[in-house]
């Protein structure tokens, strides 16, 4: 009796050891494989772009309705005069301008400061892009203004995305956008910054915008997210080989499809389209 209960018990530890093996095999490759990183970067730095133009508008321009119709996406949009927030619900239909798949809804609340509101707060309620759910905050504060532009900062903490299968990456960043304005319209803006996180992987990472990052109204109005031009650099690290650099070159399209064309530090490329 002792001897099947000590045979059975190696037999579990030696299936336990021949399991655990697999998953570090598994947790082995998904942690060094590099178009699996540029995947996941591009998610992330797609997410972090596709909603700004909304906060860089102001609350008056959200209280007049006659603008309802240059806004992408199609949002239904609620405006609370009292907390100063406006809610932008995306996804309740048929929409041409939702190429980023965007369902959820948007919360933008404008703080005072002296009277003036120069800064916008970005919430997350069940906000998906693309299919990835964004959750986290942003502050965007204005720091200088000419009859022609304007500069906010954009604070970023806790943003967090998560996939179909549940696997999250987070990342804390400062980016600063310049904003080109004429009549009040905005013709385009420039994306500069830098940030760190964490992968889906459990690897961290730090990333920077290295050539500014542009993306112009008309496209921004017709749906497309990507920008035109600018370069980011991505670093991933490795606990025994030396860390891995990624680059992302933006391209410009005609039709407005950027690209964003991702070099791998092995040597590989990938092209991503919205």
């Amino acid at each position: 009796m002792l001897q099947h209960l000590v045979m059975k018990y190696l037999s579990f530890l030696l299936c336990l050891f021949i399991f655990s093996s697999c998953l570090s095999d598994e947790e082995k490759r998904v942690q060094t494989d590099q178009t699996f990183e540029g995947e996941e970067l591009f998610s992330l730095t797609f997410s972090l772009d596709e909603h700004v133009s909304y906060a860089l508008h102001s609350f008056d321009y959200y209280r007049d309705t006659a603008n309802y119709s240059n806004i992408a996406g199609c949002p239904v949009i609620s405006v609370d005069d009292l907390a100063k927030e406006v809610v932008l619900a995306f996804g309740g239909g048929e929409c041409a301008t939702n190429r980023a798949l965007r369902s959820g809804k948007l919360r933008l609340t404008y703080v005072d400061s002296l009277g003036l509101s120069k800064k916008v707060r970005i919430g997350y309620d069940d906000y998906w892009v693309m299919g990835v759910k964004v959750d986290g905050l942003r502050m965007l504060e204005q720091t200088d203004s000419t009859a022609t532009t304007r500069t906010l900062q954009d604070s970023v903490s806790g943003f967090m995305i998560t996939d179909a299968n549940r696997s999250t990456s987070k990342m804390e960043g400062v980016f600063t956008h310049e904003v080109v304005v004429s009549n009040d319209s905005i013709k385009h803006f420039e994306t500069q910054g830098a940030g760190f996180g964490r992968n889906l992987a459990g690897r961290h990472f730090e990333m920077e915008v290295i050539e500014p990052k542009r993306f112009s109204s008309n496209c921004l109005l017709d749906g497309f997210q990507v920008a035109e031009s600018g370069q980011e650099r991505w670093i991933f690290e490795r606990t025994v080989e030396a860390n891995v650099v990624h680059t992302v070159n933006f391209q410009r399209m005609e039709d407005c499809d950027h690209t964003a064309q991702i070099h791998l530090h092995d040597g590989d490329e990938i092209l991503k389209k919205q």
